[in-house]
């Protein structure tokens, strides 16, 4: 049986304002080394791990399986050291066609930004294409993400080169690629890549064409929504980390300040002009012992759970809190939601349908985010979808519903949320429970798939 990893409530008792601000994670897959990624290939149900060492694994996300072996690159990767090592990861969007993906990853002192082919899935080492190399001066702050947007153009965010403070003004110089977002058109075959025609500087004498937005620290994973969005998780130096949004109908070229500014407060202004210029972060937290100290991003939550739909989740590396944030007409709103305490939530990931999972990196385990636990009260008007019969039970009870031709998982909580059983449905409309094999109580029965769930409660006298 897998682990449940669970929210700490302060009390047992399920309400409906608890089931609409908090969320579970289930235990999907273990078995990785210091995952720092997690990205879908745009068409299949299979989920792709980075695991900073240098290779990749995937696994089935329509049902818990074990990892396999995608892709090994530790000959190319340099992983000595703490922010080193394979950092990245983005499917071509016509993957499914030509086969390409495209990678993100450190030597001894650059970062490298790769094409990789897998045509059918098989993986070949000797396809490399250097797509771009930017020398490091220090050893961390490699940023590492990699991003298709809407356009079809693959953004890549850069770390400030590292040390602390930005020692080389890097963020803030037009003609450093570091501390900035690039934009890229890799759909060539005659170069490494092409600058896109409507780059915000493809005219100007100060800033590289390459540049897309400017002023960044370390984002650690950037998001776009389906509607072109984009949320950038920036790690802060000691004070403050932050949350920015650069909304699809603005203009690029934006600002985000570093090392002028941490955040919304002011760093280091020598030089810096007028503050004003500067686009503030949409959401930032200080630096303490329960919030943490280095920004996860994520992305927001396209799947089938209503009442998750349009939040954007993030958490915290040292922390291991998870939040949700909601951005609606530019008012922000923010909800603690879970706590993994010392799992380290080194990132996020979507599927295909845009259900949410999360990496456990000191774990090696993949969790994906689940409903915000239903209410018992709520549970009254049980679903028509499924029947279970006798219930109230002392014994066994039987389940009937069509869903359960889909093989589903089968998955069983008690009133504490925590996961009692978890097996996957054969494919039958009828299932037989000996529920004298748990104890007196109330619990909830789901049965879910990569795309639906449907629960009923269960009576154990």
């Amino acid at each position: 049986m897998n682990h449940k990893v669970l929210v700490f409530i302060a009390c047992f008792a399920f309400t409906h304002s608890f089931a609409q601000n908090t969320v579970v994670l289930d235990e999907i897959s273990s078995g990785f080394s210091k995952p720092i990624g997690v990205v879908n290939d745009g068409k299949s149900t299979f989920l792709y791990v980075v695991e900073q060492g240098g290779t990749i694994k995937k696994f089935d996300a329509s049902q818990k399986s074990s990892p396999e072996l995608f892709a090994n690159l530790t000959s190319k990767v340099n992983s000595n050291g703490g922010e080193k090592g394979l950092l990245g990861l983005a499917f071509h969007p016509k993957y499914d066609e030509n086969g390409y993906f495209f990678v993100n990853y450190t030597t001894a002192s650059q970062s490298i930004i790769s094409r990789f082919k897998a045509l059918n899935g098989v993986f070949d080492l000797a396809s490399e294409k250097i797509i771009l190399s930017v020398a490091q001066p220090f050893s961390n702050h490699n940023a590492g993400d990699l991003a298709f947007g809407p356009d079809g153009y693959l953004y890549v965010p850069m770390g400030d080169g590292g040390s602390g403070g930005d020692p080389g003004n890097r963020s803030q110089n037009g003609q450093e690629l570091l501390g900035k977002i690039l934009r890229l058109d890799i759909n060539t075959e005659s170069a490494p890549y092409l600058i896109p025609a409507d780059n915000p500087y493809t005219n100007s004498s100060t800033v590289k064409p390459e540049i897309w937005a400017l002023g960044l620290r370390n984002p650690w994973r950037i998001s776009f929504t389906k509607s072109g969005d984009l949320y950038i998780a920036d790690v802060g130096q000691d004070r403050m980390e932050e949350i920015n949004f650069h909304s699809a109908n603005s203009a690029s070229g934006q600002n985000y300040g570093w090392r002028c500014k941490e955040g919304t407060d002011n760093y280091n202004t020598n030089g810096c002009g007028d503050l004003t210029r500067f686009t503030n972060p949409i959401h930032t937290y200080m630096h303490s012992s329960t919030n943490g100290c280095s920004v996860t991003g994520g992305h927001v939550y396209e799947g089938g759970i209503e009442t998750l739909k349009g939040k954007y989740f993030f958490g915290d590396f040292c922390s291991g809190k998870m939040w949700w944030l909601t951005n609606e007409s530019g008012v922000i709103n923010t909800k603690e939601v879970f706590n993994m305490g010392g799992g380290q939530l080194s990132a996020f990931g979507l599927s295909t349908s845009g259900e949410l999972y999360v990496t456990g990196y000191s774990q090696g385990k993949i969790y994906k985010i689940n409903d915000p636990t239903t209410g018992f009260d709520d549970l009254d008007k049980m679903t028509s979808d499924i029947i279970i019969y006798p219930n109230p039970t002392n014994g066994k009870v039987f389940i009937e519903s069509d869903f359960l031709k889909k093989n589903p998982q089968l998955i069983l909580h008690d009133a504490t949320g925590r996961e009692v059983l978890n097996t996957k449905a054969l494919n039958d409309s009828k299932v037989e429970l000996d529920m004298t094999v748990y104890p007196k109580g109330v619990y909830l029965l789901s049965l879910r798939n990569e795309s639906t769930w449907i629960s009923s409660k269960i009576i154990n006298e």
